[in-house]
């Protein structure tokens, strides 16, 4: 039996749709303003649909006289403005309610057909040809909200999407209010736009079933729940030693890993876990525009090496400047663009690694980093105390001892403020109380 995800429609799904990322961050100065002045998304949405249901009465009435239609050519944009600053406000000021996700879907409904209805009682369009385009931009905006009943994303595929609505009906506005002719086979405008949004309704339909159709690695792994509803894809990168250590990427939404993020949130677990046990953050932080990314620290998860184990604190570290450089790399990001968070051991290294190296990162948030733990095995903090004033002794010794007892603190590490790099005495031990990464 032929389904609708089988379906290959030889049109296009671009949609100027795509452009909203550059828009948005055109838009972005002012919505923090408008932010800090204490203006909600909700306002804003209802500012939206309240000026597109005036702006369409007053028009409607005035249907005779075509200057009118240039006060539709004027709002359009500024409703696709607002339709955007809302969005903003929502994910970028943690302004998301449920309220606010059933105003926006139908603003968007009652906004369109307030604008596109006046167009009716101009000929030569009529009241079927706007009344059947109207209809079909509620259905194709109704398609692409059912996504997340089914476990999907919200679905913007084109043609005919808002922002491609807006573009035609406000040119054809601009063209009436300026006195532009309007010949008699221009009704045939209604018909294909129409078919575009037939066209449209098929898409986001498609989208939302090819979405779920073959769940990728990401999504479930090894019959494991879902780790987060953004998609993921699983990498990895080889190290200064050439281990490959696998990590997960989540990209920017939307636009997927060809899109340029914002930024990048990288994450560092906790000492025995995985990446795949933060996960969570991906979704609880709310940062559609940024791209997240978890390793697998060697010996964990599914990276290799001995379960648990680290050949060196140093190796460790330089494990963690390798990561942010490839992500720098990989994804044309710049380290300012970069946040790092670690948690418990992570952070250690994290740490360790700002100390030593000052990488140019926008920022660190160490989450219960292990600088002070309680030992309960008798003897631990004496034990500790003798090996790492062994350590010391060794790496004094010469550089050959040194790369024997510890092979990332090699001589072309070159970190650029040096210190934590160097083989510990026995006073970074446990005199503190001090956790020794080292040992992890």
């Amino acid at each position: 039996m032929l389904q609708l995800s089988d379906l290959r429609v030889g049109v296009p799904m671009t949609s100027i749709y795509q452009l909203k990322p550059r828009f948005q961050a055109v838009l972005r100065p002012l919505v923090g303003a408008l932010a800090a002045a204490g203006l909600t998304a909700n306002q804003v949405t209802v500012t939206a649909a309240a000026g597109s249901l005036a702006i369409g009465f007053l028009v409607g009435l005035n249907s005779a006289h075509r200057p009118v239609f240039l006060l539709v050519a004027v709002w359009l944009p500024v409703r696709m403005a607002l339709n955007a600053i809302d969005g903003m406000l929502a994910r970028e000021f943690r302004q998301k309610s449920r309220l606010g996700a059933y105003l926006n879907e139908l603003g968007d409904v009652v906004s369109d057909a307030a604008l596109y209805m006046p167009f009716a009682l101009t000929a030569p369009f009529g009241a079927l040809g706007i009344g059947s385009v109207v209809v079909l931009a509620v259905i194709s905006e109704f398609a692409g909200a059912l996504g997340p009943m089914i476990g999907a994303g919200r679905h913007y595929e084109g043609p005919m999407g808002k922002s491609d609505r807006a573009v035609v009906f406000g040119a054809l506005a601009l063209w009436l209010g300026l006195g532009g002719p309007l010949p008699d086979w221009l009704w045939l405008l209604m018909p294909l736009l129409a078919g575009l949004l037939l066209l449209t309704i098929v898409n986001r339909v498609r989208g939302g079933l090819a979405e779920l159709a073959e769940p990728p690695a990401s999504r479930v792994v090894a019959g494991a729940a879902p780790l987060s509803i953004r998609a993921l894809e699983e990498k990895t990168f080889r190290t200064h030693d050439d281990v490959e250590l696998f990590y997960r990427f989540w990209p920017a939404v939307p636009g997927g890993a060809d899109a340029a993020p914002r930024g990048a949130i990288v994450l560092f677990h906790r000492g025995h876990e995985h990446g795949g046990r933060i996960a969570h953050l991906v979704d609880e932080l709310d940062l559609p525009d940024f791209a997240f990314f978890a390793w697998d620290a060697r010996g964990h998860g599914r990276s290799p090496g001995e379960r648990g184990y680290s050949p060196c604190l140093a190796d460790s570290v330089r494990d963690v400047g390798g990561f942010v450089d490839h992500i720098a790399a990989t994804y044309a990001l710049a380290p300012e663009q970069i946040a790092v968070v670690g948690q418990s051991v992570g952070a250690v290294l994290v740490a360790t690694w700002a100390h030593d190296y000052a990488p140019s990162v926008r920022c660190l948030v160490l989450a219960s980093p292990a600088f002070q733990v309680k030992l309960y095995v008798p003897f631990a903090r004496t034990l500790l105390k003798l090996r790492f004033a062994v350590e010391a002794a060794v790496c004094g010794a010469g550089p050959l001892f040194r790369q024997f007892l510890c092979r990332g603190a090699v001589p072309d590490a070159r970190p650029r403020t040096g210190g934590l790099l160097r083989c510990r005495s026995a006073d970074l031990a446990a005199d503190r109380g001090q956790y020794p990464a080292a040992a992890v």
